[in-house]
């Protein structure tokens, strides 16, 4: 990617943009969901999971304490409906922290479905 980021840098940001979308996240293991959960305020997961496939939501729900999912569950009936630009604005935020994150070695992404093994 730093040969071809040399040449042209705003295509190598429009492919990581591509390749960390925000579902991504679905696929991520707990222990990064949970890390991702103390920095992301809750607020904003809220935002950015209206409309998320249904399987995502549930990854994020599920790496979250009851009282937090509960909480999520409040600020959610409370907001009601969020225009979709609004909603892609903080999936891009929430991704642009998980690029970062990922680069300084802080969260182990894993971007394509892959099986694995113990």
């Amino acid at each position: 990617f730093e040969l071809l980021r040399s040449h042209d840098e705003s295509l190598v940001d429009r492919i990581e943009e591509q390749m960390y979308d925000f579902f991504i996240l679905a696929r991520q293991s707990q222990e990064v969901l949970q890390t991702l959960l103390e920095v992301v305020p809750l607020e904003e997961w809220v935002v950015a999971l209206k409309g998320a496939e249904p399987e995502l939501v549930k990854a994020v729900a599920s790496a979250m304490p009851r009282r937090q999912a509960q909480q999520m569950e409040t600020i959610k009936r409370r907001q009601g409906p969020v225009p979709v630009s609004r909603v892609e604005q903080v999936r891009k935020d929430i991704m642009s922290i998980v690029r970062e994150m990922a680069a300084e070695g802080e969260l182990q992404i894993q971007l394509f479905r892959e099986q694995t093994v113990e």
